[in-house]
């Protein structure tokens, strides 16, 4: 209730109390000052309590003990209301969601590709490709692999390349150079430490180039790209055979 003054007051009751005098209404705030915190605070906001409890300081023991009444200005009451509402009508914190991670710090690893390695194994799946791409009645190149010492006259025969349209002959070395290179040194171990130079011939003329009636064209091995997918079948020797060789001019 508002005085003329433009106070707000409250009246705290305590079980058992009488009913107070209507004047008591109008008692200024001050008079709640000094009261005990237990009894001017009882009931009320805790925001409104708090202001209180700081304002208290005169005693308040001439007044009666059926009751104590906190008063507060116009302005606060509002103040208070206000804050009340916000608070009451605040929507909660969002949650935070966790985001994936897809780079930098933190970011999953990427899949390792598997290492390329020379052995039996690899050997039987490259033979695999080369016979999936030479049984193709189309758009399927088949070239004659020799190697040799760069300083020297002779040239090794050491298998056949498959590919694709897409994929040049040159390109193709690269692509299976974990097996050329280690298979070719297999074959002949005076191939091991020594600057390596490749030469291709059209597929299935080894007599014909022996004879000088194919040739024979050094080249250097170009970048692979990763659909590049030949397919190697490789030369193997009998018990006792030296290999099959050329001599270049």
């Amino acid at each position: 209730q508002a005085d003329e003054s433009g106070h707000y007051s409250r009246v705290i009751w305590l079980q058992g109390d009488p009913a107070p005098s209507d004047h008591a209404f109008d008692l200024p705030f001050e008079r709640c000052r000094g009261s005990p915190a237990k009894l001017c605070t009882e009931g009320i906001h805790p925001t409104a309590a708090l202001f209180i409890k700081q304002s208290a300081a005169v005693p308040l023991e001439h007044y009666t003990s059926f009751y104590a009444i906190a008063a507060v200005p116009n302005k606060m009451y509002r103040a208070l209301l206000a804050l009340t509402t916000v608070t009451a009508l605040q929507h909660p914190l969002p949650t935070r969601r966790q985001t994936k991670l897809s780079a930098g710090f933190g970011a999953p690893k990427p899949k390792q590709q598997p290492k390329k390695e020379y052995s039996k194994k690899a050997l039987e799946k490259s033979h695999e490709r080369f016979d999936e791409l030479k049984a193709r009645e189309r758009g399927t190149f088949v070239v004659d692999v020799y190697v040799g010492v760069r300083d020297a006259s002779k040239l090794w025969f050491v298998g056949k390349i498959g590919h694709d349209l897409a994929t040049p002959p040159e390109s193709a070395l690269t692509a299976l150079s974990h097996l050329l290179e280690p298979h070719a040194k297999f074959l002949q171990p005076v191939l091991e430490n020594r600057d390596l130079v490749w030469g291709l011939a059209r597929g299935n003329s080894e007599v014909e180039v022996a004879k000088g009636e194919v040739p024979l064209e050094l080249v250097e091995p170009a970048r692979a790209k990763p659909n590049h997918k030949p397919g190697f079948a490789p030369e193997w020797y009998e018990p006792g055979e030296e290999g099959f060789y050329v001599r270049r001019d």
